[in-house]
């Protein structure tokens, strides 16, 4: 299903339909699913309706939040193409069952979400590699606000940009309050489409790069029931499809494990896999110590961080000085076994 049509909740509609549909079928018995309330195009109308006695308010809120945005300076490998290109490559990791529950449980206590506490930390990544104190995300949002949207297939995700400003060394509580903030009041202005948002703002467009934002955090958290068949055994495929959108893009999910995975895409014409590696070691690091201490300052968490990396790449040195040695001692003792050769005269 293009993604013009439908979005990631949809899927998990479209999924269990499916799943009642063909139970149904098996046993020669009408469907079981009731009329739906409303349709998508009924949505489309509340939408136009709504926006029309919103729209200033929206507008007046977005633009006094994005007004002279930023561009994320990432430290690339390559230089940045002047063309749009979007061939990209994905590199997952997972979080530890202790790692996962300390976050959830800081995030209880600091009355935010574990996708506040995620964006507060990936925004405090990005301070760190582009030594800016500006920080602009895009994320995406269900947008199903009311209660007849939940059971539609469509596509009713929006996309916000939250924006965080991480000058004067502030604690990591600090950050993550701020961000609880900012996404809070982007929530309550989430009813704007991004493309009208765009159209409006109009900011300076560059082929190379997405506009507003950059850098993508989601965290995936739609509804996706199991999948039982009678008489089939089913599972998901993940495909990946060799593109994409933006410099990276982070997806967070948790695991039936209860452990929260990571997979960050990135664009191969910008990023080697090597340095997409380690800002997910650097992540990792940074969550680690967050939530030993939340009261740390940045600066502080800055030092840790380039001190992790120090003896990352001090490990990966003297691991290569090894390989090297045992190179070389292999060649010396292949050397000393081999057999003596006679030279004898030319007749």
């Amino acid at each position: 299903m293009h993604h013009i049509i439908s979005d990631a909740w949809s899927q998990g509609i479209l999924i269990q339909e499916i799943a009642t549909f063909y139970e149904a079928f098996c046993l020669a018995k009408p469907s079981p699913l009731p009329e739906l309330s409303i349709q998508y195009a009924d949505f489309a109308i509340w939408q136009r309706q709504w926006l029309a006695e919103h729209w200033q308010t929206q507008i007046t809120y977005w633009k006094q939040q994005l007004n002279n945005l930023p561009v994320l300076q990432l430290p690339t490998d390559r230089p940045r193409p002047s063309m749009p290109i979007f061939r990209g490559a994905r590199k997952s990791s997972s979080l530890s069952k202790t790692l996962s529950d300390a976050l959830k449980t800081l995030s209880a206590k600091e009355g935010a979400t574990l996708f506040m506490t995620l964006l507060a930390a990936f925004t405090t990544l990005l301070h760190w590699l582009t030594n800016q104190d500006d920080i602009v995300v895009g994320t995406d949002i269900a947008n199903r606000n009311q209660a007849e949207t939940e059971g539609l297939i469509g596509f009713f995700v929006n996309q916000l940009v939250l924006r965080t400003n991480l000058s004067e060394n502030p604690c990591f509580r600090e950050v993550l309050a701020q961000v609880r903030r900012v996404t809070l009041e982007a929530y309550a202005h989430q009813d704007l489409p991004f493309d009208k948002l765009v159209e409006v703002l109009n900011p300076e467009r560059n082929l190379s790069r997405a506009p507003l934002f950059q850098v993508k955090l989601v965290m995936q958290n739609a509804p996706t029931p199991p999948l039982e068949l009678p008489g089939l055994t089913l599972g998901f495929l993940e495909v990946d499809n060799g593109t994409a959108e933006f410099d990276l893009l982070l997806n967070v999910m948790e695991t039936e494990q209860q452990l929260i995975g990571l997979v960050l895409a990135y664009k191969t014409d910008l990023f080697d896999d090597s340095s997409i590696a380690r800002i997910l070691g650097r992540l990792e690091t940074l969550l680690d110590n967050i939530v030993m201490q939340p009261n740390i300052k940045l600066n502080a968490l800055k030092e840790i961080l380039v001190e992790a990396d120090r003896q990352q790449q001090s490990a990966q040195e003297q691991e290569y000085q090894k390989t090297v040695e045992q190179k070389l001692s292999n060649i010396k003792r292949k050397s000393l076994n081999r057999p003596s050769e006679q030279v004898g005269e030319k007749s």
